[in-house]
């Protein structure tokens, strides 16, 4: 095992992250890369490693040098991964999804060799950060005392609901509704389905989308703390697979 010597930390500015779609930042930053390999190594920070078939438990990173990493292999390693793309995925000291987008270039009987990366993907992850939702995912809630509104979810945080209603009649901004229910599909687990209900919620957009052809409202949830951690799981499963999703074909 061997360690590759990084350069002296620099502080990671904002500056030196930029903004990508879905919710990533990036950077290409020697020093931020370089800081991040040295805590995985240094801590035996857990790292999954993901492909569009794959996926490991947790191992971590062995050594690296100016042109690989090396990472202790999974006991269920396909011996068909040559040449192929794959993501290692880490939490950093904020708890934020991070990964590298790199090739799988050889293998021993103990170790994993893989291209030295030269950008970092960082998931930003905040009570208000939006996911999208699973198709099929839906809500229900009461307006104006007594009214039943049906609507479809297009993306959730924690705390809020992105919508599209079912019908024509529009909702206000500044409307407060009541007894939401909403059904959440999970992917990839046959029909299960995840369900929480909110009290109250209060609608802070309203508007017609001309794509959707429909009204869409943006709801901001007031959710009990002991619904917050199921959901946040939720959340976390989502980000995942937007990892996965983000590979290189």
């Amino acid at each position: 095992m061997f360690f590759k010597k990084t350069k002296k930390d620099k502080p990671q500015g904002k500056s030196e992250w930029i903004p990508v779609k879905a919710g990533f930042e990036k950077t290409r930053s020697e020093a931020i890369i370089s800081q991040s390999l040295d805590r995985l190594m240094l801590n035996r920070v857990f790292i999954t490693v993901i492909s569009k078939e794959y996926q490991s438990g947790s191992t971590v990173l062995v050594g690296c040098n100016e042109h690989q990493l090396l990472i202790d292999r999974p006991p269920d390693w396909p011996e068909t991964a040559t040449g192929k793309h794959f993501q290692i995925v880490f939490k950093d000291t904020r708890f934020l999804w991070n990964h590298f987008n790199i090739q799988f270039e050889s293998a021993t009987s103990d170790t994993l060799y893989f291209e030295f990366p030269k950008t970092l993907f960082r998931l930003q992850r905040r009570t208000n950060y939006r996911v999208p939702a699973p198709i099929g995912s839906k809500v229900s809630f009461v307006f104006d005392a007594s009214k039943k509104m049906d609507a479809v979810v297009l993306d959730l945080s924690v705390t809020g609901l992105f919508v599209s209603l079912s019908g024509r009649e529009a909702i206000q901004k500044g409307t407060e509704i009541t007894d939401i229910s909403v059904t959440l599909c999970c992917p990839g687990e046959g029909n299960q389905k995840f369900r929480y209900t909110v009290g109250r919620a209060r609608v802070v957009r309203s508007f017609y989308n001309e794509n959707l052809r429909a009204h869409c409202l943006g709801l901001r949830l007031d959710i009990e703390n002991k619904d917050k951690e199921d959901l946040l799981k939720f959340i976390r499963r989502q980000e995942l697979s937007l990892l996965r999703k983000s590979l290189p074909r």
